[in-house]
């Protein structure tokens, strides 16, 4: 299963997710919506995979209520808070079935006004990993066709 990443609807850019797993995404309000409600939330450093790590100030609430500690599964990466309103194989259906009042709705955390929308995060097309400097994607590309041509020479 690939990476999740999400455009923020308050200002419109991406996300940044945790690439490498050092617990370095983007502080990030994150919410479930059923249906345009809020039935659970999250807050905390965005993991690339629709949830946030635990520590550093991290939260995760169920029917405004607070998780104490997040439950481990063999679809979960440890040390991560789980949805726990639905199975994460739902959960994705949710994201994925086209409904856009169901789903995960991402906001960074200068941008969240304490209020969710009643519709879901779009995709981010790069992963969140995208960087502020454009030309970078580009100088890649090119570092990439340069080993190639030397690899086939």
């Amino acid at each position: 299963m690939g990476c999740f990443s999400y455009i923020c609807p308050k200002c419109g850019k991406h996300i940044y997710s945790d690439k490498y797993g050092n617990c370095v995404g983007e502080e990030v309000h994150l919410a479930l919506l059923d249906e345009g409600v809020v039935v659970e939330e999250m807050y905390g450093r965005y993991n690339s995979y629709g949830n946030v790590h635990v520590g550093n100030g991290s939260y995760h609430g169920l029917n405004n209520k607070p998780v104490p500690q997040p439950t481990l599964d063999i679809n979960s990466q440890e040390g991560c808070h789980i949805w726990q309103y639905k199975s994460w194989d739902e959960v994705v259906d949710m994201c994925f079935d086209g409904d856009e009042h169901s789903g995960i709705v991402a906001i960074h955390k200068d941008c969240f006004d304490g209020k969710f929308p009643n519709i879901i995060s779009k995709d981010d097309p790069d992963q969140g990993w995208e960087s502020d400097d454009e030309n970078d994607d580009e100088e890649e590309e090119e570092e990439l066709n340069d080993a190639d041509q030397k690899d086939g020479e």
